[in-house]
């Protein structure tokens, strides 16, 4: 015969299992998969795990069962909106994230989580102890099992919701170990440096002009008003020409030809420079981190996917242009510039900066 406890414990697992299915069916026009974890275990989660938690200690230890599910529900909510979501911003905002120590960073920041949990939840298991012997040796002890328990459930949770596509489909290089196009010129906006262009034959960055730049800023070209077969690039926010009169090949972005916007509106399909119409690849940024840069051979069928949303960091895909060679240059979070050589799935940073155009050498 089953005990009340025995039939109810299943409950539990299937419970959280349907939770850990909600996310990943979230749609991408009314948000993420990640947004919606996080707002399901702040909301209810953090409920459902304060109750496992307070099972698992009550049966390991024999003690009350209902003062252990209300105390480690109320740690749970304590240690998630105070620990988890304030403290951990704070130590996310201050690392020093980039293409090459983002993956590093992320698992350190994994283990430093719980061990917050642990510190931020340990005072209301030592209370769940408070009338038993060796109470503190106990409450370390319990506090460790069960928060160890529960944690795999959350870690399964964010993951399953998290897009780790960039490190774990591409290969993330130095920019000595990828193949660079033959020629083009990317423009950008430098934090350090104003204006700057990045040769991309001789890798060479060059400063063009001073100039403060906003977050959302970005550069876009438009046909000279001297010479309607040149090109002028502009700032988005200061509308200040930058270059006149370039004789280069460029191309808008496709919404510039209606109305420019900053950066975080520039996304989209990838401006396709000089030749690459006759290109079998197809590449797109999304809207979400989660959507990152798709490409498509749309001749052989195969594909190219990367994204990086996760709880400590996420970075937006922008300001894609896909070069006659099928290289793509584009900006990663906010101040990254990147190239993609689609052949070998190799990711490079070229410049930190922001608000890409790129430009070829006009062909006589």
């Amino acid at each position: 015969m089953q005990t009340g406890n025995q039939k109810r414990f299943p409950r539990f697992l299937v419970l959280i299992a349907l939770l850990i299915c909600i996310p990943l069916s979230a749609r991408a026009d009314a948000g993420t998969p990640l947004m919606w974890a996080g707002m399901l275990h702040m909301v209810f989660g953090n409920a459902i795990i304060g109750i496992f938690e307070g099972s698992i200690l009550a049966w390991v230890f024999k003690l009350r069962k209902g003062l252990c599910i209300l105390v480690m529900i109320s740690a749970n909510y304590f240690s998630a909106w105070v620990g988890g979501l304030f403290l951990n911003h704070e130590i996310t905002s201050a690392l020093p994230f980039n293409l090459y120590n983002a993956w590093r960073w992320i698992w350190v920041m994994v283990f430093v989580t719980f061990l917050i949990t642990l510190i931020f939840e340990w005072p209301f298991v030592f209370f769940c102890f408070r009338k038993e012997q060796n109470r503190f040796k106990k409450s370390i002890q319990g506090n460790l099992l069960v928060n160890s328990l529960s944690y795999v459930l959350l870690f399964s949770w964010y993951w399953m919701a998290s897009g780790t596509a960039l490190y774990t489909r591409m290969n993330v290089v130095q920019p000595s170990e990828i193949s660079f196009p033959k020629e083009g010129i990317v423009y950008f906006i430098s934090k350090t440096n104003g204006i700057c262009k990045f040769d991309l034959s001789s890798k060479q960055t060059e400063k063009v002009l001073p100039f403060g730049a906003e977050r959302d800023d970005r550069l876009f070209v438009s046909t000279s008003t001297f010479n309607t077969n040149n090109w002028d690039i502009l700032d988005v926010s200061k509308r200040t020409l930058i270059c006149s009169n370039l004789q280069v090949t460029a191309v808008p972005f496709w919404r510039d030809t209606n109305h420019v916007e900053g950066t975080w509106f520039n996304f989209g399909d990838a401006s396709k420079l000089g030749t690459v119409d006759k290109s079998d690849w197809k590449f797109r940024t999304g809207f979400w981190p989660i959507e990152g840069l798709r490409g498509e051979n749309q001749k052989t069928g195969e594909t190219i996917y990367f994204s990086l949303e996760t709880p400590f960091v996420a970075w937006i895909v922008r300001s894609a242009t896909q070069l006659p060679d099928d290289h793509v240059v584009f900006q990663m979070g906010d101040d990254q510039i990147c190239l993609l050589e689609p052949s070998t799935k190799k990711i490079a940073l070229i410049a930190r900066g922001q608000g890409p155009v790129v430009v070829l050498p006009k062909e006589n």
